[in-house]
């Protein structure tokens, strides 16, 4: 049985629109940047001193020292302390493994090997005592790290970000007054105050976030798609519609045309009463927010007086190109892509190991659409336009091309052909992997929208890689698309760690399964006396006994509920809208239904009620049933539903023998 199937990146769950009091499955999506700031780890080492600090904890180590023009410093502890393996083979060979990289050195040869290719110290590693050091460079030409040393001082500085990259955030303390930042690829910069640091950065660096301790406040500086809309009219959006835009009503906005460049001001105060002075800037395709919030003043005027506040926003420039000597460029973006690492979190070691890595469009967004699954990841480009990378292991001893089959075989039996298409499929080489490819058309009511699909079998792990457009936009976003799956690499390290997490998250996925697999199983609600029959792989969202309880298939996103309500003696009528939660729980659920019929089933009068949901902003078409009847002293209400793209003839055979199952006990 497939674990993940084409419906978990076609549809959100009819279930999530329907019940949201039951919260089944929800697959909510969150934009923009987090001013939490992520998990660092910072090293600093100091010449003399026998001991580095990570993140302020001391760690006892071999005195770092300078020697021919080179920092050295431990490299076995320092490796370790970033998350690397070191190993000593017989010979004398050294091997620092980080992520999916191994750096073989030796003592007293400035030569050494990278993944197989040679590179070149400035300085031979050296023994001090019984321990090795190496120049501080080697964190750099082996594993891509950005370090800081500052020979007046004789220290030297690491940040380990929480998405594993490393960079140099030191430029932005000390005694620095006149230093710049700024983002050569969105095109702005700023002048920061004494001790401000970077706390937070997304991937793509379209939103970084500052801090300074000292002044009391958070910079937030994000870029992203204006839509084609001027800075007029996003001024006259925000008066009008401000919740559209913001999460707040402003107190005071201004539309700033004497200023270079111009901008939209806005003062209010955030959800914790903070004060708040933002800025919008337009350049070319792209919108540049930056949002000054401080948490030592309540009233957003006295923040807009802040003489500290007001030199910093007033530095800010829309005109910058990088190769500047006093700003440091924040932009990730190389060649017109970031760089993606997928790291996997141990549940129960809380280490992280690199699953894959890919180059992203910077315009593109991580989406969190699948937060509940670490390992499925999105990334949002235009509307309606995605790529998705999602985990599974794969079944023992199969292939690519069989991996590939069974699934092109499972979207033929679940979709409905008046809604799906498959226009390819076949083994295609790509990225350097044997894949297994499917083109495919998908519609949700009048919205018509391409996929291709390619599937890498990998070390027992089926890596999944998915676009998804709208069918006028595929062609061309094809061609992005294809630049970012040719930088598409899978970590060779840790595979095996990996799968025990993958296997882990497989068990919690299926642990609310009503049976075992395919086998068919009898489900019995003894206190409001009815049973019915559900495949084993069907589960269960509530809880056994109760008035209503609801159960799903995670593939189709098929839903069956079924309510009971006592009838009592001399109660007065109530409409059946009334009387069952479950017809009243949804606003995508019309007032009036399509049709409603009365039929006999099994001896007794059952009324047939049938809505239809055509939401095309969750793009949620489907039709809705209910089947209503009075027995033993209970009035019931059994409700089901799926999507029009998996109403396939398979999956309304098993929804018609569901309802066939049902039966009343005494």
């Amino acid at each position: 049985m497939l674990k993940r199937t084409i419906v978990k990146k076609l549809i959100s769950f009819l279930m999530a629109v329907l019940f949201i009091s039951t919260a089944i499955l929800p697959d909510g999506v969150v934009y923009g940047l987090s001013k939490k700031a992520p998990d660092a780890l910072e090293i600093v080492l100091s010449q003399g001193k026998a001991a580095i600090a990570a993140n302020g904890v001391s760690i006892p180590c071999q005195k770092p020292f300078a020697s021919a023009n080179s920092f050295y410093i431990p490299m076995k502890t320092v490796s370790e302390t970033i998350g690397a393996d070191v190993e000593t083979a017989g010979d004398g060979t050294i091997t620092v493994t980080y992520r999916d990289i191994a750096a073989k050195i030796k003592v007293g040869a400035k030569d050494f090997t990278l993944n197989r290719e040679k590179k070149l110290l400035p300085a031979p590693p050296l023994l001090s005592g019984t321990v090795v050091m190496v120049p501080l460079e080697f964190l750099k030409l082996s594993f891509g790290i950005n370090t800081k040393y500052d020979a007046k001082t004789g220290k030297a500085t690491i940040v380990l970000e929480e998405d594993g990259s490393l960079s140099d955030l030191s430029f932005l303390t000390g005694s620095i007054t006149t230093s710049r930042a700024g983002n050569s690829y969105f095109g702005w910069d700023i002048s920061l105050p004494k001790g401000t640091t970077v706390t937070s950065q997304s991937f793509n660096s379209k939103a970084i976030l500052f801090e300074n301790e000292h002044f009391g406040f958070d910079l937030e500086i994000t870029a992203g798609n204006n839509d084609g809309k001027t800075l007029k009219q996003i001024y006259d959006q925000i008066n009008e519609d401000p919740y559209a835009l913001l999460d707040v009503e402003p107190m005071d906005s201004s539309l700033v045309l004497e200023a270079k460049p111009q901008y939209v001001e806005l003062f209010y105060n955030d959800e914790y009463e903070d004060a708040v002075y933002e800025r919008i800037y337009v350049k070319g395709s792209n919108y540049i927010d930056v949002i000054v919030t401080s948490y030592d003043e309540v009233d957003p005027a006295k923040l807009k007086a802040d003489k500290t506040v007001k030199t910093m926003l007033d530095s800010f420039d829309t005109g910058y190109n990088g190769n500047i000597a006093d700003t440091v460029d924040l932009s990730s973006v190389k060649n017109g892509l970031a760089k993606y690492n997928s790291y996997i979190s141990s549940e129960t070691t809380s280490k992280k190991y690199l699953s894959w890595e890919m180059n992203i469009l910077p315009e593109w967004d991580l989406s969190e659409s699948a937060s509940a699954n670490p390992f499925n990841t999105r990334f949002d480009g235009k509307k309606g336009e995605y790529v998705k990378v999602e985990l599974d292991t794969a079944a023992d001893k199969t292939d690519i091309e069989t991996a590939g089959k069974n699934m092109s075989d499972s979207y033929v039996k679940n979709f409905n052909p008046q809604f799906f298409t498959l226009k390819s499929k076949g083994l295609k080489q790509e990225a350097g992997y044997t894949c297994y490819e499917m083109i495919f058309e998908v519609k949700y009511g009048s919205a018509v929208y391409d996929f291709n699909e390619r599937l890498i079998l990998e070390n027992g792990i089926l890596y999944d890689i998915t676009y998804k457009a709208p069918a006028a936009d595929f062609v061309k976003g094809l061609e992005s698309f294809d630049k970012m799956f040719g930088s598409f690499k899978i970590s060779a390290k840790d595979n095996d760690k990996m799968l025990v997490e993958l296997q882990k998250n497989a068990f919690n996925l299926t642990k609310n399964n009503i049976g075992k697999e395919d086998t068919l199983t009898i489900y019995e609600n003894k206190a409001y006396k009815w049973k019915l029959t559900l495949p084993g792989y069907w589960q269960k969202n509530s809880t056994s006994g109760q008035s209503l309880e609801n159960f799903y298939d995670s593939k189709s996103g098929a839903v069956v509920v079924v309510e009971a309500s006592a009838l009592k003696e001399g109660e007065p009528v109530k409409a059946d809208s009334e009387r069952f939660v479950s017809m009243k729980l949804s606003d995508k659920v019309p007032e009036k239904p399509v049709k409603t019929i009365t039929e006999q089933y099994k001896g007794k009068d059952v009324t047939i009620v049938q809505y239809r949901i055509d939401d095309q902003e969750s793009e949620t078409y489907a039709d809705v049933n209910y089947y209503l009847f009075n027995e033993g002293g209970f009035r019931y209400c059994f409700m089901t539903t799926i999507p029009d793209l998996t109403s396939s003839e398979f999956n309304l055979n098993i929804l018609k023998e569901i309802w066939d199952s049902f039966e009343i006990t005494k």
